[in-house]
């Protein structure tokens, strides 16, 4: 990475507009896929009977080319093909001020091409598991001949945030919410862990 930046260093465009894109120039953007920063923290809470515990994972720094949303934001024919929901914020007429191309049904060859506009920042903040339990008093229980009762309620990953909503970075069949994902990109026909809800109840005698 140093040597490509030695020998090809860019201090400014050699072109600033064309209209063909095997003429743009290229240009080493210097980011990294590697995050600056990635563990976990959570918390257990008691009182009175109740018991909060919750896990989260985080990553901070890297970034990743979203292929997957550079395809779905293409200038495909209609009915063709997916859209993201974003291509709403198309340009359709003048004045309008937006980042995202016109529709031409392809005339358009390379509106989502290969660019620094797809790069996207990897951190995100994951809520890998909350658990809330109610263990009722032992004198109550006492009077039922029951050694212990607790109900509870226990959640996998409810919430996610990052850069891009449904953006997934992988490394082969993992998530970006793996730490060993450092691939730097996304892949198709992949999935975030399902958001799970379970209860339970608990006796003892």
């Amino acid at each position: 990475m140093v040597t490509y930046q030695q020998k090809n260093k860019i201090e400014k465009l050699e072109v600033e507009k064309t209209s063909n894109y095997n003429d743009a120039t290229k240009k080493y953007v210097d980011k990294s896929g590697i995050p600056a920063l990635q563990g976990g923290f959570g918390f257990d809470f008691a009182v009175k009977g109740f018991e909060l515990n919750a896990t989260f994972s985080y990553s901070l720094g890297g970034y990743a080319y979203d292929g997957v949303y550079a395809t779905l934001m293409g200038d495909n024919t209609s009915g063709a093909g997916n859209w993201h929901n974003d291509i709403e914020k198309r340009w359709q007429k003048p004045g309008d001020i937006t980042d995202v191309p016109r529709l031409t049904s392809g005339y358009d060859e390379y509106s989502n091409a290969s660019s620094t506009r797809f790069i996207t920042s990897r951190s995100y903040l994951n809520l890998s598991n909350v658990r809330l339990a109610y263990t009722f008093p032992k004198k109550w229980m006492n009077k039922m001949n029951i050694g212990a009762l607790s109900i509870y309620v226990s959640g996998d990953n409810l919430l996610f945030f990052s850069a891009r909503k449904g953006f997934v970075s992988m490394a082969g069949n993992t998530v970006s919410t793996d730490p060993n994902e450092d691939s730097g990109s996304s892949d198709r026909s992949q999935y975030a862990p399902l958001s799970t809800i379970m209860g339970g109840i608990k006796i003892q005698f």
